[in-house]
């Protein structure tokens, strides 16, 4: 058990319901940018990504950010906790770098599911769902986290809503995709068609 918050608790039941359909399915690929102490990983490993050939990268700096929560967290103590619960699971594979660098560099329709929980400002969302639905295959998912979540300094520029928002009415919606229903509206889930 750890000290840290668990942030994945309140949405792991999203999670459940909509990546039911790859439970225990052969040559998965899924991405989870923004992995933090590992709490979606973990879960991921242990209930989704079950077949010997199914991975999981997990890209994230261990540097935290300017959100305020952060500033109280050891973000080497992160990582170390990170390093350490993954251990069983070999087949998570742990990339420390930006996301844009990542998907910059990731080939074209290559991942199964996207999992979008980063840097939380417009910018970075913008550029992680452009990038991310260029990596994703047709007929994968891509999943936002914090939709409504909002910076102390209440300035758009700082959260992930606009972002999404644009890349849903300008971007998405001009292609073949399903636009999942969530209840507690702090997720945003896209299937690629």
């Amino acid at each position: 058990m750890s000290n840290f918050p668990d942030w994945f608790g309140r949405v792991q039941p999203v999670f459940e319901r909509y990546l039911d359909e790859y439970r225990g399915q052969d040559n998965l690929l899924f991405l989870q940018i923004g992995a933090y102490t590992g709490d979606a990983s973990e879960w991921l490993c242990r209930e989704i990504l079950t077949s010997r050939s199914s991975i999981l990268v997990d890209v994230d700096t261990w540097q935290g950010s300017d959100e305020e929560a952060h500033k109280r967290i050891d973000f080497n103590e992160v990582e170390a906790y990170y390093d350490e619960r993954m251990k069983p699971y070999p087949r998570a594979i742990k990339c420390k770098a930006r996301s844009s660098d990542y998907l910059i560099a990731a080939e074209k329709e290559n991942f199964d599911f996207i999992y979008v929980d980063g840097d939380h400002t417009a910018a970075a969302v913008i550029e992680d769902a452009i990038l991310g639905w260029r990596a994703l295959k047709p007929g994968g998912i891509i999943a936002f986290d914090d939709y409504r979540w909002s910076h102390p300094k209440k300035d758009e520029r700082y959260k992930p809503l606009p972002a999404i928002d644009f890349f849903i009415n300008y971007y998405v919606l001009r292609e073949n995709c399903f636009i999942y229903p969530v209840d507690n509206l702090e997720q945003v889930w896209i299937k690629k068609l």
